[in-house]
């Protein structure tokens, strides 16, 4: 591994040997093998019922879990993470880091091919990589992989990545979407039809998509992985009718079905013939309040309106108590997370009452949601709280595509969201909160939140390489965010999915809540 050189100025007081030995460790960890149990069935169909299709499977385009689902069928990255919420190999057997944090380099699997015959060598993870990374693009990933410099192939397994800053996280980065490999000759021939017609190096084949209807994939008998996969096909069908999907699953037509509502999840506990596999997620859940708002603008506001908000009774009603109770962005299921914020505002509507008496004057809000009927129902929840304290509340109900245009442009007073899963807490945070990102349209700083003492914070956290000292910063960012509250955070984030044990195996629960059908079986 290349040192970095003496010039290189010391971040968060650490010294360069402590940085060495750290960059040491991390890619020593990942030059471990790849472990595959040796059980398993080979044969069968898996059937997978989701909450609806996807609009594209291009690595461009990949950004919400159904979206990951799908593509995970037929992608693989180069790194991964794994039940822990760890950074580990993927299509990048190993890596290594310069002291400084600007120089990675990958060393490939040998022998790796994609569905067409080509090659995943060096030239085509430089060609994915500039991909995503050019602006002109418009790669939902962009903000993630912006500070890329230069990707450069140094033999047929040998890629190097240059950064102009440090970005501890990057790794995470290639365990996600921008580290999907597609095959470039595919990408060249189908163009902007690639995301209907996807060809990578994944567990399964892309057969068919009738959108709608069904996504299938056969099994990719040149899969890098020994053994693997298991199943002959996997096939996805998107219902968005919550009840039908219940009862395909009930019938029989389902193996498996992804995100279902707590509701479903309380009953099917306590069914003897199925199984619910519930996993701690990347992050959490929250109000996101527009700061620019006239009102919103107050300090006073935002903390009546946190103080008016009983989460737990919230958590009860609208989630039969599944979530746990959340005072920060970084869900349980995060590696590296801070601890919870002792202080955060509790429900206190004597308290609210008199911070409002003394902002003086109304305060009217909108409040937009899905028309998800637990997102609407836990808005209806929220709309009685905050009126019971004085607040006029309406609500906006609207589709889920016409809710991420107005949070993405700004075109809300308050909504209830959730964070972007992620295995690193500054891809969790960083693109939200940003204030250079608040007057962009769309733009992911969806609240229009502006501090620069949490710039500085998330400048930090991103150029510092130490985990412990990460940590602490990453603390001092969720104190920050609980006293200027541009988010009340509600619960954090579960995965749950529910199947039938005596005939789907291999399942782990996953801290990215996504099915790894590449190590499923049947009975």
């Amino acid at each position: 591994m290349k040192s970095a050189s003496t010039d290189i100025p010391r971040m968060g007081g650490r010294s360069l040997r402590r940085l060495a030995i750290w960059a040491w460790a991390t890619a020593l960890c990942l030059t471990a093998p790849v472990a595959l149990a040796a059980e398993g069935k080979y044969g069968g169909t898996l059937t997978v019922g989701t909450e609806v299709d996807p609009a594209s499977l291009d690595p461009l385009r990949i950004s919400t879990v159904v979206y990951k689902q799908y593509a995970m069928a037929v992608f693989d990255t180069l790194l991964d993470s794994d039940a822990a919420g760890r950074i580990v190999p993927g299509l990048a057997e190993s890596y290594t880091v310069t002291t400084d944090g600007l120089l990675y380099t990958l060393k490939l699997r040998e022998g790796v091919r994609f569905h067409d015959g080509t090659p995943l060598d060096a030239a085509a993870v430089v060609f994915n990589l500039d991909r995503v990374r050019d602006p002109q693009n418009l790669c939902r990933c962009l903000v993630n992989v912006s500070l890329i410099e230069k990707v450069q192939a140094t033999d047929p397994r040998t890629v190097q990545i240059r950064l102009r800053a440090p970005m501890a996280s990057f790794p995470a980065v290639l365990a996600d979407a921008p580290g999907m490999m597609a095959s470039p000759k595919a990408v060249q021939a189908a163009g902007a039809e690639f995301g209907q017609k996807p060809v990578g190096t994944g567990p399964f084949r892309f057969v068919e998509w009738i959108q709608g209807s069904r996504f299938i994939a056969e099994r990719n008998r040149n899969y890098w992985k020994p053994d693997r996969p298991f199943l002959d096909k996997v096939v996805f069908k998107g219902l968005q009718n919550r009840e039908t999907r219940e009862a395909t699953l009930r019938s029989g037509g389902f193996d498996i079905i992804m995100s279902p509502p707590p509701r479903f999840v309380a009953e099917m506990r306590d069914n003897k013939k199925f199984s619910v596999m519930t996993s701690n997620g990347f992050g959490a859940f929250f109000i996101v309040l527009r700061m620019t708002h006239p009102q919103l603008k107050d300090p006073r506001v935002r903390l009546a309106l946190a103080h008016a908000t009983n989460r737990p009774q919230f958590l009860k009603v609208a989630y039969y108590n599944q979530p746990e109770l959340a005072t920060t962005p970084f869900g349980k299921g995060l590696h590296l997370r801070p601890d919870e914020v002792a202080d955060y505002p509790k429900f206190d509507p004597a308290r609210a009452k008199a911070l409002l008496t003394e902002y003086g004057q109304p305060v009217k809000l909108v409040l937009t949601t899905s028309n998800d009927p637990i997102t609407l129902r836990g808005s209806q929840i929220m709309q009685q709280m905050w009126r019971a304290v004085g607040v006029q509340v309406d609500i906006q109900v609207v589709d889920s595509a016409r809710l991420i245009k107005a949070l993405g442009g700004h075109e809300f007073d308050a909504a209830v969201s959730r964070g972007v899963p992620s295995a690193d807490p500054d891809l969790m945070i960083y693109p939200y909160v940003l204030s250079r990102l608040a007057e962009r349209t769309p733009s992911t700083n969806l609240g229009q939140y502006a501090n620069p003492k949490m710039d500085e914070l998330l400048e930090a956290g991103r150029r510092e390489l130490n985990p412990l000292e990460r940590r602490k910063i990453y603390s001092r960012i969720t104190d920050l965010l609980a006293k200027d509250l541009p988010f009340i955070f509600l619960g954090y984030t579960t995965s749950s999915l529910i199947f039938n044990p005596s005939v789907v195996k291999g399942m782990k629960p996953m801290p990215d809540g996504l099915i790894r059908v590449g190590e499923v079986w049947k009975e």
